[in-house]
């Protein structure tokens, strides 16, 4: 039996009815994309601030090239630059937008719940002492001390030296390239020539990005590194770029080696041109 068709006096109706209906799902879809923005806003800030992940998500899946592979030294060097750049750059960039947000708090003198909290996670995310004591203004001055970008020509002397350009045992098999230790039993490799009686390990990472991550972090708020960042924010109060030559020699505390290690890496940095490479991808800079 053939579905009965609408006699022509019910046509309008049912034209005017779909119309209706019409009208209604462009609303609630209308609706759903506005709602949806601002629970992604809403998700951003809060990844920004309280959560180990950067607003980006990090490229987990990227093989790293078998460097030792590479027989010619200026394509090694290259491709290893070219691999851990991605990273750097996406550090910098969330770096940026913390700090960018910081910023815009300095003058608000009537900070929401949400506001709050966000700053009291990023001072726990950072490590910042005495932070429950501090005025909101001065946990703001305090944090962005701790949350700026780090030159990528750093960032890239420092993996190359510690990971022997990505040939490393501690690269190649647990993506550390920057040889941070972690101090549970299974961590991470254990080093093979360990004095007797330690107990750290060489921290084992899901991908070189999150290596990246666990560097970055670890500079912005280890209190070894308190001299690299007096002087990028020295740097920042003089309206100085941020300079991976200068900021260099905040890593005596990195290496047992101390200034001998400060020199290499100064000597890396010139030696391949490091400071060619931007910071932040599309050379995006970081508020000053």
């Amino acid at each position: 039996m053939s579905p009965q068709q609408p006699t022509p006096s019910q046509k309008p109706i049912l034209g005017i009815a779909f119309l209706g209906y019409a009208i209604a799902c462009l609303t609630l879809t209308f609706w759903l994309i506005s709602h949806q923005q601002q629970i992604s806003s809403k998700h951003n800030l809060k990844t920004m601030a309280g959560s180990l992940l950067p607003i980006s998500p990090i490229i987990s899946h990227r093989t790293a090239p078998d460097f030792a592979a590479i027989g010619n030294v200026q394509e090694k060097k290259q491709r290893f630059f070219e691999f851990l750049l991605p990273a750097i750059h996406q550090q910098n960039a969330t770096l940026s937008q913390q700090r960018q947000w910081l910023i815009a708090q300095k003058h608000n003198n009537a900070p929401t719940t949400e506001q709050l909290a966000t700053v009291q996670q990023l001072a726990k995310r950072y490590r910042v002492p005495d932070a429950e004591r501090l005025s909101y203004q001065a946990l703001i001055d305090e944090l962005l001390v701790h949350v700026d970008i780090i030159p990528a020509a750093l960032v890239l002397a420092q993996a190359a030296n510690e990971s022997a350009w990505g040939t490393s045992r501690f690269a190649t098999e647990a993506n550390n390239y920057f040889g941070q230790w972690c101090f549970s039993s299974g961590c991470g490799v254990v080093p093979k020539q360990r004095n007797t009686g330690a107990t750290h390990e060489v921290a084992r990472f899901k991908s070189a990005d999150a290596s990246v991550e666990a560097y970055f972090l670890n500079l912005n708020r280890n209190q070894s590194y308190r001299k690299l960042r007096r002087i990028r924010a020295e740097m920042r109060k003089n309206n100085q770029k941020i300079d991976a030559i200068q900021l260099a020699e905040g890593l005596e505390h990195y290496s047992s080696r101390g200034e001998a290690y400060i020199e290499e890496l100064q000597a890396m940095i010139r030696y391949n041109k490091l400071q060619q490479y931007p910071d932040i991808l599309e050379s995006k800079k970081a508020a000053t």
